[in-house]
């Protein structure tokens, strides 16, 4: 008869070597993050441009400024998109092993978060 320290031991391996791997882990925690800054750049993007409307002046300056907010505003967007990408692709190929790719993309959206909205300058 198999003790149950044994049937123990196995379940424990068994659960153990289905378990998630460090790689599966890393892209799961990378899209979590990725949607949680996705979530708060969407309000913080939002609340910039409700202020545009609110303190602008003119139509005229109201377009200018919306245009150059909406221009930095795509950058982000395309890196968002890039690193979704990057998700997507670690997630079915197994061609980048180390996450490099992902890595990359994660950190020039970082970069580009870290300054947005950016500060408008005095005319």
């Amino acid at each position: 008869m198999i003790s149950p320290r044994a049937i123990a031991a196995v379940l424990v391996l068994i659960a153990v070597a289905c378990g998630p791997t460090a790689r599966e882990r890393m892209l799961r925690s990378t899209l979590i993050a990725t949607n949680a800054a996705r979530d708060a750049f969407i309000e913080i993007d939002k609340r910039r441009q409700e202020e545009i409307l609110e303190t602008s002046t003119s139509m005229q300056q109201f377009t200018e400024r919306i245009t150059k907010h909406r221009e930095r505003r795509n950058v982000i967007v395309e890196k968002f998109e890039a690193v979704y990408q990057a998700i997507a692709a670690a997630a079915v190929l197994a061609a980048d092993p180390d996450l490099k790719h992902l890595s990359t993309a994660s950190t020039a959206l970082q970069e580009l978060l870290d300054d947005f909205p950016p500060k408008e300058q005095s005319p």
